[in-house]
């Protein structure tokens, strides 16, 4: 265990940088327990923001090793930290809700604890499941190292277990075809790829939450349930967003490939052949002038 201020290094600013969230979850001049440190640019980013950073460290082993064993309780007695950051640490622990009851404890008023994991319900892992695959890797979704694996409802109810109330859920997002994994996409049976396509969860490739602890009243976690399922379907909004812009994009340029093509051949055509031909324009000259607004 160390107490820790580190030189300042590049920080991250990608929003789909899971570092970027924890960093932007934990917030400056926090008092900090650092659980799981096995990446110790995160300890400099934060006491670069003025934060004071106690590190739980591991050994050779890894993660677990420390962590499984360890009673925080005992380590940190007479202590107290504004935030607990369980970075990647959960996933390779054998009993994680143990961590997250010993984090709760150890917070201050007002404290939160910030958790990080993989989600094993990405399409990509879908996908190799399908193909009758389940090979672990040496990191990313199937990490090796991991022990547990989360989806975000089985993470929703580690944080009950561990009587914390999840009040920000973040995700990183990564789409079909894009993991380490690199399922053929091609391969997958018709409709499957559509119906991952609509899922947020499917093309979420981590879970990044600030949590509290519960009061024990059922108002709470209701509001929390109530929270992330908001979250989840603002999620869906936007992908039918991107998904009907880029429908749009798509057709429009086809319909100015088709546009620039009459013209090209236009010479050729009676003036009656070629108002023939616009006129069978009629549906995707609609379509289009409706998605830009024009008459």
């Amino acid at each position: 265990m160390t107490t820790s201020r580190y030189h300042l290094d590049e920080r991250p600013t990608d929003p789909n940088n899971p570092d970027a969230i924890m960093l932007e979850l934990v917030g400056s001049g926090r008092s900090v327990l650092h659980l799981g440190c096995a990446d110790e640019h995160m300890t400099r980013w934060l006491a670069a923001a003025g934060c004071e950073v106690t590190e739980a460290e591991l050994d050779s082993e890894g993660a677990g090793a420390d962590l499984d064993h360890l009673d925080l309780g005992e380590l940190f007695e007479g202590r107290t930290f504004e935030v607990v950051l369980c970075g990647d640490v959960a996933a390779q622990l054998r009993d994680p809700t143990r961590m997250l009851v010993a984090a709760r404890r150890l917070l201050a008023p007002g404290g939160v604890v910030v958790v990080s994991v993989p989600n094993v319900a990405h399409g990509d892992v879908r996908l190799e499941l399908l193909a009758g695959r389940f090979d672990y890797r040496r990191d990313g979704l199937l990490d090796a190292a991991n022990l547990r694996m989360f989806t975000r409802r089985s993470l929703e109810s580690m944080l009950e277990d561990a009587g914390l109330v999840g009040l920000d859920w973040r995700r990183t997002h990564c789409p079909l075809g894009s993991s380490e994994l690199a399922p053929p996409l091609e391969a997958a049976p018709p409709g499957v790829r559509e119906l991952l396509e609509s899922d947020p969860d499917a093309l979420t490739y981590r879970f990044i939450v600030k949590a509290v602890p519960g009061d024990g009243s059922r108002e709470l976690g209701e509001l929390s349930n109530k929270l992330a399922g908001e979250q989840l379907r603002a999620d869906r909004a936007e992908l039918e967003n991107d998904a009907l812009r880029a429908r749009s994009d798509t057709v429009t340029r086809e319909a100015e490939a088709i546009r620039t093509q009459l013209v090209e051949v236009g010479s050729g055509l009676s003036l009656g052949q070629a108002i023939k031909a616009w006129r069978g324009l009629g549906p995707v000259k609609r379509w289009v002038q409706g998605r830009r607004g024009t008459p």
